[in-house]
Order: C-alpha cells, then sequence, then structure tokens
C-alpha cells in the first residue's frame, strides 16, 4: 500500500496548461487524501489565484503561456504572489535538458518530476517537500 506520511491538510495549488494533466493530478492527490486542491491553467492565473487561496505547495507545468512553471517560481520567490515565498515548487516536464535543470535550479525550483509521473514517485517527493 502506499502511504503519504503528509498531514493532508497541505492546500496545493496546481498550474498547468493541459486539462488532462490538471485532471489527472488532483486525482492523485486526492487518492492520496488530500482535498484542499486548487487549479489553474497557467501560471498568470496561479499567481491571481494564490492571492485569495494561499498555498502550501505549488506543482507547476514547465511549458505554458503567459506565465511559464520557471516564471512562476520566480515569481513567488521573490514575494510577488499570495504565496509565501519559501513554499515548495515542484515543476513538472516531458524532457528537461542539463541547461533547464541549472535555470530550475537558479529559479528556486524544488524538485523536477518527469513525465510520466507515478503515484510512488509522487508520495515520494510529497512527503519530502511537506
Amino acid at each position: 500500500m502506499i502511504k503519504s506520511s503528509c498531514s493532508k491538510k497541505e492546500k496545493i495549488l496546481i498550474a498547468h496548461g493541459n486539462s488532462i494533466m490538471r485532471k489527472l493530478i488532483p486525482d492523485i492527490l486526492n487518492f492520496l487524501g488530500f482535498s484542499e486542491v486548487e487549479l489553474a491553467e497557467n501560471g498568470q492565473h496561479a499567481v491571481d489565484l494564490s492571492e485569495n487561496f494561499i498555498p502550501d505547495l505549488i506543482i507547476t507545468d514547465y511549458n505554458m503561456e503567459p506565465v511559464n512553471g520557471l516564471e512562476l517560481t520566480q515569481l513567488v520567490r521573490a514575494g510577488k504572489t499570495g504565496a509565501k515565498s519559501d513554499i515548495p515548487v515542484i515543476i513538472i516536464s516531458p524532457s528537461f535538458h542539463l541547461q533547464d535543470c541549472s535555470e530550475a535550479v537558479c529559479a528556486g525550483v524544488s524538485r523536477i518530476f518527469m513525465k510520466p509521473v507515478t503515484i510512488r514517485t509522487m508520495v515520494a517527493e510529497l512527503n519530502e517537500v511537506l
């Protein structure tokens, strides 16, 4: 059985440009017991939502317009969103090159998930960052 050691009361903001992933990720999180999940279609939408929904974690797509995952992370780290500037930010990407990883680290990304994301991987990473 897969178990998470997180409290399950954490608020999670998901920013993803793909509608299928916006359904899949919350389904996985709900399966794991998380109930406070908000969805954004892109990074700008996530910034807007974070003013009223203060997340404990952001899970974001790398490739989005008008604000991508790295830009969203930079805004969070700079204190330009409603989120705390030190919250964990996880980026999901189908592929990441070494330069992308370097940029992500510089932007303040906490973790990088490579697609496909498994439930086991998600549980392990959530246990570490929350």
